[in-house]
């Protein structure tokens, strides 16, 4: 007979592996928010983020097939967004844009911004210009660790 766990136990790694999940998440975003020099990814966005916060967005959520704890610990997995882009009326969280990244690099490399037109018989797409990643930044893990201009 294998003896029985204590009590509590499961619950507590549960919570164990949610704290470590969060922390590389955290990590992530701000490795994200750096390679992008803090600015909005959107295309001709002007937004000021002093006065509306900057949010990591993920590329693939969980309603489109990404599955967040597992893989979403990595850079690539995020654009950064400024609140109306990434939860406003007309944003990625509305539904009304989308972010599609051209390569296998995900947000480090090109990212295709669609809007959507509403209007007439059917609602169709319109595609923003490409945003690229326009700030080089070394690949450290250790958030602590980043610095501009390597590579």
């Amino acid at each position: 007979m294998f003896p029985k766990p204590a009590k509590g136990e499961s619950r507590a790694e549960k919570l164990a592996l949610r704290a470590q999940i969060e922390r590389l998440e955290a990590r992530a975003k701000l490795s994200a928010k750096v390679r992008d020099g803090y600015q909005c990814r959107v295309p001709g966005c002007t937004t000021d983020t002093k006065l509306w916060r900057l949010e990591s967005a993920h590329l693939r959520d969980k309603g489109m097939g990404g599955d967040h704890g597992t893989h979403s610990h990595q850079r690539s997995d995020y654009v950064s967004c400024c609140y109306l882009h990434h939860q406003g009326r007309r944003s990625l969280h509305s539904g009304d844009l989308k972010a599609i990244p051209l390569t296998a690099e995900g947000g480090d490399g090109p990212v295709q911004w669609q809007e959507l037109r509403e209007g007439g018989l059917d609602d169709s797409w319109r595609e923003l210009k490409h945003s690229t990643c326009n700030y080089q930044y070394s690949v450290v893990e250790c958030v602590g660790n980043l610095r501009r201009g390597l590579g």
